[in-house]
């Protein structure tokens, strides 16, 4: 295990921690008309990217998310989608919380080491996007949410030149555009 390897463990370790820590305090909020969604985007899932996303229904029209995201995973040809991210963001529905259609906005930060066409880049970063989707109701506890959106992730990274041979390119910042498509199946309490 390399020194890059130990690192992004210690970073889950920290994530999980914080995740257990936004549990706790949701469980001991004690607001009337608010409640709670735990889920997870199937799509991630399918890469091998363990997620899981908390919310807490602010008022009718707003929602606030924290999400985390682990890949610790190597494919074959050292091709590498690893990483552990942060995102903390917030929900404006159209109808009502966790119903119908809304516009999210979120921010993230991310430890990362992935191939990218002949290269591999590994640093960290942050940055925003934006989201349009819909939540279809399959049950009184259960949604599933469709979602895209775009954004951007400003990152300082360690450039290599090819996947496998690890020589050393050189070090930069750059501009990352992040699309994104998801699938997740919700459960709400």
């Amino acid at each position: 295990m390399n020194i890059k390897d130990i690192q992004i463990k210690t970073y889950a370790q920290k994530l999980g921690r914080l995740l257990a820590f936004v549990i706790l305090a949701m469980a001991f909020t004690s607001v009337k008309a608010q409640f709670y969604s735990v889920q997870t985007d199937v799509a991630k899932l399918a890469v091998g990217s363990f997620n899981v996303e908390m919310a807490l229904s602010n008022t009718l029209k707003w929602s606030t998310h924290l999400g985390l995201e682990y890949n610790p995973f190597t494919f074959g040809n050292n091709k590498k989608i690893k990483n552990v991210s942060v995102t903390h963001g917030a929900r404006y529905w159209f109808n009502q919380t966790y119903r119908g259609a809304f516009v999210g906005m979120n921010a993230r930060y991310a430890r990362y080491n992935f191939t990218l066409k002949e290269s591999r880049y590994d640093g960290n970063g942050g940055g925003a996007g934006i989201s349009l989707g819909y939540a279809l109701p399959l049950g009184l506890r259960w949604n599933l949410d469709f979602e895209a959106g775009a954004g951007f992730l400003w990152g300082r990274h360690d450039k290599y030149d090819c996947r496998s041979c690890g020589e050393f390119f050189n070090r930069e910042t750059r501009l990352f555009f992040v699309p994104a498509l998801e699938l997740s199946l919700v459960y709400l309490f």
